[in-house]
């Protein structure tokens, strides 16, 4: 099971989204990439027999894909893992946030529209490897809620799979039917129904749902309330005391001291991106500020 690297960052400026495009359309056949010229962005892939897998890293993009191009039907798994993803099909728009999955059809079109900053794995699971039952359940545009105990422990699977990455090759291929078999579970308690993508009138709750994309400020919100930005200022003011931008970053760092004391193994520089920001000096900054200690050290500190 041998994994292959791509990269944009190793190809001139102006040939980077031609190169991404041609890429993209060969690891998933009728897909078409749409972005701006100079795009950062890096492509892992592998298979695990029957099952492809990849993890896609990419600036603010869309991306479409008509069926036909595979000659078998899959679904096609989306687990973000930074910003967010709004996938439309059949009529169906589902914005997926980080930790949760998102799921398409490749028998019908589709498009993603990608956050900036994003971070996502993807599989491809041959839908003859599934039950009739699930055969014939409605993929299309669904979301499993990462918050659900069967769909978190389908995600730490996938992320353990990718911590060892550099032993791919001594899993076996026959794994893949125990990977097909964690999605019917994460399926099973499920609710599969598409959700249309609806604003979410009250700026708090959109800034807490989407607190983890970078892109979310002040003229995100209120483009995803349908609130002038005053009406947004006002808001947060009169529900919590702060400005938009100060209540995000509160939560930022909180979840990111949480994170910390865990001590799961990941980075300063990827918890601070995990939780928004845009760079770790800023998050380093800004952390000690609010808790007069450097991450490392407040982390050193939990242990």
């Amino acid at each position: 099971m041998r994994m292959e690297h791509f990269s944009t960052r190793l190809v001139p400026a102006e040939r980077r989204s031609g190169y991404w495009r041609d890429l993209v359309a060969e690891t998933f056949p009728g897909m078409t990439v749409k972005a701006e010229d100079g795009i950062r962005a890096d492509l892992t892939r592998w298979a695990l027999g029957r099952v492809g897998m990849a993890v896609a890293r990419s600036e603010r993009a869309r991306v479409e894909r008509v069926p036909g191009a595979s000659a078998h039907r899959h679904i096609v798994l989306h687990l973000p893992r930074r910003g967010r993803l709004a996938l439309t099909q059949s009529g169906r728009t589902t914005v997926a946030p980080a930790g949760s999955v998102v799921i398409a059809d490749d028998a019908e079109p589709y498009a993603i529209d990608i956050s900036d900053r994003n971070e996502c794995f993807v599989l491809h699971i041959p839908m003859g490897t599934l039950s009739a039952v699930d055969q014939d359940r409605d993929w299309r545009a669904a979301m499993l809620n990462g918050d659900e105990a069967n769909v978190a422990l389908f995600r730490r699977m996938i992320e353990g799979l990718w911590a060892e990455a550099d032993r791919h090759d001594m899993i076996d291929a026959g794994f893949d039917s125990v990977l097909v078999s964690m999605v019917r579970v994460a399926c099973s308690g499920s609710s599969l129904s598409p959700t249309e993508a609806k604003a979410d009138h009250k700026p708090v709750a959109f800034a807490l749902k989407w607190m983890c994309d970078p892109a979310l400020d002040t003229a995100a919100i209120a483009d995803g309330t349908g609130m002038s930005e005053r009406g947004v200022q006002k808001a947060f003011l009169r529900e919590v005391g702060q400005t938009p931008m100060a209540f995000v970053v509160d939560h930022r760092l909180a979840r990111a001291a949480e994170m910390l004391a865990r001590d799961d193994g990941r980075s300063v520089t990827e918890i601070a991106f995990d939780v928004g920001f845009n760079d770790s000096a800023s998050f380093s900054r800004s952390f000690r500020r609010r808790y007069d200690v450097v991450p490392s050290r407040w982390a050193a500190r939990a242990r």
